[in-house]
């Protein structure tokens, strides 16, 4: 994989390990090595990264597998080190100032940047099912004073779902990093790969059959749409063999046809 040049001298990722022992960074599945432990694999794809764009890697770790929360940094030459954690951060989505024509160059209002500095600092106390209560009340007020497409509310919207993802409830994290996915599509949106890739995240985790297939439909539709309009990444191909794969397993796909 080759990564973009570093616009800092450290690269940002997240990492999430699941209690079950997957593990996803920043929103890629981390395929299953046979012999080779997941922590193990997270370090060795955390070194590729490091190496491919000589630089240091700060992974944000929230391993529900240990129950541990932790920020390392991996050098180019393999080394580790664990970091002090920052709270200007909660990847993958950030609350970024608004990326429409109209807006481009608004900055987030003070009140709104304080909510999310509110739910970054319960996020990197390990306080979880409170950042996600707020980003969740958070979401609702700017669903409510604007709308469901508005940057502002489609950007808290990811960011509940990817506390939603880390506080172990999977089916919630999927449907609304779906909702946020839909919207980009829609609009073939440059980052919606990036919340597409998200949604196959969470919905990895599902273990119902009726959401997988469900799901599992659309997400095939959406990433089948952006391979159309060019928007799929080399980086997010295995994730769209994971979901074909998933999908086309011969019970799954007795599922689908069965009335």
């Amino acid at each position: 994989m080759t990564l973009p040049a570093p616009a800092s001298e450290v690269f940002s990722c997240d990492v999430y390990i699941s209690e079950e022992g997957r593990a996803v960074v920043n929103g890629d599945l981390v395929p299953d090595a046979e012999g080779v432990p997941v922590h193990e694999a997270v370090l060795n794809l955390l070194h590729d990264y490091a190496r491919e764009r000589a630089t240091v890697v700060r992974a944000a770790v929230n391993d529900r597998s240990s129950g541990e929360s932790f920020v390392l940094d991996v050098l180019p030459d393999g080394s580790s080190r664990l970091s002090v954690p920052s709270d200007d951060r909660l990847a993958p989505t950030a609350f970024p100032a608004p990326h429409d024509a109209a807006q481009a160059d608004a900055a987030l209002p003070a009140a709104l940047a304080d909510r999310v500095t509110a739910i970054q600092r319960r996020a990197r106390a390990d306080q979880l099912d409170q950042a996600l209560l707020l980003a969740t009340a958070l979401r609702e007020y700017l669903t409510g004073t604007y709308e469901a497409a508005h940057p502002y509310a489609l950007e808290a919207r990811a960011l509940e779902a990817y506390l939603a993802h880390l506080c172990g409830i999977p089916r919630q994290a999927t449907l609304l990093a779906l909702a946020v996915a839909r919207v980009r599509c829609r609009h073939a949106d440059p980052r919606a790969a990036d919340d597409v890739a998200r949604a196959t995240a969470a919905w990895s985790l599902l273990e119902d059959e009726q959401p997988v297939l469900a799901h599992g439909t659309e997400l095939l539709n959406m990433w089948q749409r952006l391979g159309d309009q060019s928007l799929v990444s080399d980086a997010h191909a295995a994730l769209v063999r994971y979901v074909g794969q998933r999908m086309h397993t011969p019970t799954r796909a007795c599922a689908a046809q069965t009335p």
